[in-house]
């Protein structure tokens, strides 16, 4: 069911960070591809590490570049960066296809998927793989963060894309929800799940964008 929007969302998916003049920098988060020259990701990431940078950076699928922002939205924790200048050169193939944002208010039991990066260990040289997991979408959580019935995210994940099997873009992850189950045992059980915030109201605004990007590079 998901296996196209998979293959499509992992050749979208790209790393998030900062850097400084004469420092190529520190990959913080995840974030993804909206067009050739525009990445989405959690906004958190970069407020958390910008004190320590001079500009905000991301690694690609042809190298890593020197960002600025274009749009970001504190309420609903997103950031959209712009590639300005390349620091690095890569030559891995271009995405053959950008995500479309889906086009409704995610509701109760809509069916979705969130691909990301999954750190196995935590020793010096860690292994890590791009991993996938489905999930519903279980709840509300304030006025525009919801809820995922399950998957795992860890340190890192926020930035993550949340999409649909016909592969729309429907959020990105932001935070985990933490709660306790009583069980009756000694101790609860304590559930975590991913929070995504929507794209929804920013549709039209990443459409733009990318639309102006393509026509200035015809």
């Amino acid at each position: 069911m998901f296996s196209n929007a998979c293959k499509i969302f992992f050749d979208l998916h790209c790393s998030v960070g900062g850097g400084s003049k004469g420092d190529k920098g520190k990959l913080h988060g995840t974030g993804c591809l909206l067009g050739p020259k525009h990445v989405i990701t959690a906004r958190h990431i970069w407020s958390n590490i910008k004190k320590i940078y001079q500009y905000p950076s991301i690694l690609k699928y042809d190298g890593i570049f020197k960002c600025k922002i274009v749009l970001e939205s504190k309420e609903f924790d997103i950031v959209i960066l712009e590639t300005e200048e390349i620091i690095e050169n890569y030559d891995f193939p271009a995405p053959s296809v950008y995500p479309k944002i889906y086009s409704k208010i995610p509701s109760r039991g809509l069916l979705v998927g969130f691909s990301t990066t999954l750190r196995l260990n935590e020793t010096e040289k860690p292994e890590s793989h791009t991993a996938f997991f489905q999930a519903h979408v279980s709840m509300q959580l304030h006025e525009h963060d919801f809820v995922l019935s399950n998957g795992v995210i860890q340190k890192g994940s926020s930035g993550s894309p949340v999409f649909t099997p016909s592969a729309e873009l429907v959020g990105i992850l932001i935070q985990n929800l933490q709660f306790s189950v009583d069980t009756g045992l000694l101790a609860d059980q304590i559930i975590t799940t991913p929070v995504f915030s929507p794209l929804l109201p920013f549709k039209k605004i990443i459409e733009n964008l990318v639309l102006k990007t393509v026509e200035r590079s015809r």
